[in-house]
C-alpha cells in the first residue's frame, strides 16, 4: 500500500512592504546589515560573538545585550 501526500504552498511577497530585515551573518564587527533594501543597518551594543554554523557564519549572543 503506498500513501502520498501533495502539499502546495505559495510564498507571499511580502517584499513591497518590508521594512528591516535583518540576517546576523555577516561575520565581524558591531554592524549588521538591513537586506530589506531600505537601509536601516543596525549597530550592535554589547558584545556580540560571531561563530561558524553549519552555512557560513552567525552571530552568538550572551544574553544581555
Amino acid at each position: 500500500m503506498a500513501l502520498l501526500s501533495v502539499l502546495s504552498l505559495q510564498a507571499q511577497d511580502i517584499s513591497k512592504d518590508l521594512v528591516l530585515a535583518l540576517t546576523f551573518d555577516e561575520g565581524a564587527g558591531q554592524i549588521v546589515t538591513d537586506r530589506s533594501g531600505q537601509g536601516n543597518n543596525g549597530k550592535i551594543n554589547g558584545k556580540i560573538g560571531w561563530i561558524e554554523v553549519k552555512i557560513g557564519r552567525g552571530s552568538q549572543l550572551d544574553g544581555k545585550t
